[in-house]
Order: C-alpha cells, then sequence, then structure tokens
C-alpha cells in the first residue's frame, strides 16, 4: 500500500459510525447515548510560488499561473526519498 491509499483508508475509517460509537464510549467512561465531536484538521495549501492559499482542487495557481501538479509530483518524491 502507498501512502495515499493507507490515508484513504485512514479517513475511511475515522467516518465511520463503528469507529464514533467506540471511541463515544471510551471517552465517556461507557455511558451510552453520548456522542463524542472529532474535528479534523484540514491542512491549507499554499502555491509554493506566490503564498496564495489554494482550496486544493487547482491543477494551476489561478494568481501566479504556477503549475502545481509538476509541484505535488516533486513534494512526493522528497517525501518518499525522506522516508527511506
Amino acid at each position: 500500500m502507498d501512502r495515499k491509499q493507507i490515508q484513504k483508508e485512514m479517513e475511511n475509517l475515522q467516518d465511520s459510525e463503528e469507529v464514533k460509537s467506540h471511541f463515544s464510549r471510551l471517552v465517556s467512561g461507557g455511558k451510552s447515548n453520548y456522542q463524542t465531536v472529532i474535528e479534523k484538521k484540514k491542512e491549507e495549501r499554499k502555491c509554493p510560488n506566490c503564498e496564495k492559499i489554494l482550496d486544493g482542487t487547482e491543477k494551476f495557481c489561478p494568481q501566479c499561473g504556477n503549475d502545481l501538479k509538476e509541484n505535488s509530483k516533486e513534494n512526493s518524491k522528497e517525501n518518499s526519498k525522506e522516508d527511506n
């Protein structure tokens, strides 16, 4: 499994009702009908060229036109080198 597949699987597990139910029971000390709120932090994505905040779906920066696809490939190569 590569990094993206593992991340996707973890997100699916966190969103499952079974995990939420067990986590709620654990946090509440076993109380029934207790529902915890699990907040997820979204990573802020910025253009590496002009620092414009992006929503994450762009292929090119709307401000400077930088190719964001190329930057994500370079970042994934750097991350895989760091992992080894």
